[in-house]
């Protein structure tokens, strides 16, 4: 997760916490806002998540290819060298 995105949702909850601190609401006000608060907070994390994990997919399909390309010039490497021997 980025930085920026963990300091999004830390401001959230500091948000929230305060404005239930210092906006006094009735008990079913204040149940609807930390509902919509929360729900607001798990879907933005939920949407870092998807992109977290669509970027490890990424880097994981680079580094095999990368890796498949160094084997391949490994074994390249060998067959010159032993025919030359």
């Amino acid at each position: 997760m980025k930085n920026t995105d963990f300091s999004f949702l830390a401001g959230v909850g500091v948000g929230v916490v305060l404005g239930l601190l210092y906006a006094p609401r009735s008990g079913k006000k204040t149940q609807e806002l930390i509902a919509k608060n929360t729900q607001g907070a798990l879907d933005k994390a939920s949407g870092v998540g998807r992109r977290v994990r669509a970027q490890a997919g990424n880097f994981a399909q680079k580094a095999s290819e990368h890796v498949g390309d160094a084997v391949e010039a490994g074994r390249e490497g060998y067959r010159v060298q032993k025919a030359r021997a």
